[in-house]
């Protein structure tokens, strides 16, 4: 992994967020952060012709990061060196439709099963369904809903591979809803699924889920 791919991780990156309705939606990695996921070597894609065409990148977070989602997921602090981000998945729009973002989010997630982290971690923005469909596919569940960033609302998603995620007493919510989706997650809710009612999407809170 060298420059050729740190170009091909940013090239495409800026395609997948010129093609969006809402640019905001994608959190794009910084200059450091691709490089940091180059060297962790956290950052697996698909070639076409020589063309990077499909990416999905992990990062371990520093400890002393200010917004560390450890934090929103209330993991003690001596667990903090099993925390893994799930940090960006980026699909040329040119081939979109093939399933490579749950392709890449699978192996990524076997791949971590031997390795020392525990917990996976991601933010993803409201609304942005094709993202919140993918952390859902992969076990991953809704523990927070605030401010991220600078100010960008954002579902903060949480994996534990040594926890059993189940669903109990439900409620559905709006996703416009973020009062009340919010005060949920205060009383020991988390999202477990997003579903589409009268063409309004929805996420599912489960109460006691975790066993």
């Amino acid at each position: 992994m060298g420059n050729q791919d740190r170009d091909a991780l940013y090239e495409l990156q800026e395609k997948v967020a010129q093609s969006l309705d809402d640019p905001s939606r994608l959190q794009k990695l910084t200059t450091d952060e691709i490089n940091t996921i180059i060297e962790q070597k956290l950052f697996a894609g698909v070639w076409e012709s020589e063309k990077l065409v499909a990416a999905r990148a992990f990062l371990v977070p520093p400890p002393n990061d200010p917004e560390h989602l450890a934090l929103d997921a209330h993991i003690p602090n001596e667990l903090w060196p099993q925390v893994i981000y799930s940090e960006i998945s980026l699909v040329d729009p040119d081939v979109q439709g093939f399933g490579l973002q749950r392709q890449m989010g699978e192996w990524w997630m076997e791949q971590l099963t031997t390795t020392p982290y525990r917990y996976v971690c991601a933010t993803v923005a409201p609304f942005n369904i094709p993202s919140l469909k993918d952390k859902f596919s992969l076990g991953m569940h809704i523990i927070a809903l605030k401010e991220k960033y600078g100010g960008k609302m954002r579902y903060v998603f949480l994996k534990d591979f040594q926890n059993k995620v189940e669903e109990a007493f439900f409620e559905d919510i709006p996703m416009a809803d973020i009062k009340r989706q919010q005060q949920l997650l205060k009383q020991g809710y988390v999202g477990l699924a997003l579903l589409q009612k009268d063409s309004e999407w929805v996420v599912r809170y489960s109460h006691y889920p975790i066993s």
